[in-house]
């Protein structure tokens, strides 16, 4: 019982944590597209490092991803590729890593719908990743993909560990209490045995004297009436 509190009490804070982080991702990931403006995607994707559409993408994206603990960045065309990504300008015009890692909601996120990715292991690490798609006269020209490390994981393997301990203790208890119980039950089955027995014995004294009293009378009375026939006739 103690074990499935437990579990339901982890299941429960996993859950709010994973929903928490996945609200915020989806806040900075809208709030990137919202500040995209349209024109930079496009002279981005036309002129590359040498527009200023890059330069107002560059500087966009590495002021988010400094002032937000973010480990990377970045602005994605209607194919994927990318226009400008914070993790190196060697990048540009490279198909994101996330049309492997994260490919559907890459592609929903292209297809107009903001999209948060389940966790997934970039460089030993624990990583999700927030997708807002950029609209120009309700059209989708490309998307903007933000990553941050799974920071609540160390939260939930304290809290695990807590919650171990915890049900260790509980179970200690009930054992050292189940113990107590059995021996507490086992004296008391052992005394009433005890008094039982006294019970008996006390009873077989009363039958004893009971007896011998039955047997006593009728001796007395036989030899009260010898002695009175031996003194109406001495001869007898």
């Amino acid at each position: 019982m103690t074990g499935l509190l437990a579990w339901i009490a982890y299941s429960g804070v996993r859950g709010a944590l994973e929903t928490e982080f996945g609200r915020r991702l989806e806040t900075l990931a809208r709030t990137a597209a919202s500040q995209v403006s349209p024109a930079d995607l496009r002279d981005a994707q036309l002129l590359g490092e040498d527009g200023n559409g890059y330069l107002a993408l560059q500087v966009l994206l590495e002021e988010m991803r400094s002032s937000t603990g973010l480990v990377s960045a970045a602005a994605l065309d209607s194919a994927g590729a990318a226009l400008y990504d914070t993790r190196g300008a060697e990048r540009h015009g490279e198909t994101s890593p996330l049309d492997t890692l994260a490919h559907q909601a890459l592609a929903e996120a292209l297809a107009g719908t903001v999209r948060i990715t389940p966790a997934y292991r970039v460089a030993g690490h624990e990583v999700r990743a927030g997708l807002a798609p950029v609209h120009e006269a309700r059209r989708v020209i490309g998307a903007i993909a933000v990553e941050a490390r799974v920071d609540y994981l160390e939260v939930l393997a304290g809290f695990r560990r807590t919650l171990l301990l915890a049900t260790l203790l509980s179970a200690l208890g009930i054992a050292v209490l189940a113990l107590v119980i059995i021996r507490v039950v086992g004296s008391a089955a052992r005394l009433e045995r005890r008094l039982s027995r006294a019970e008996n014995l006390a009873a077989m004294g009363r039958l004893t004297a009971t007896l011998a009293h039955e047997i006593k009378n009728p001796l007395a009375i036989i030899r009260g009436s010898a002695e009175r026939l031996g003194k109406l006739d001495p001869g007898a």
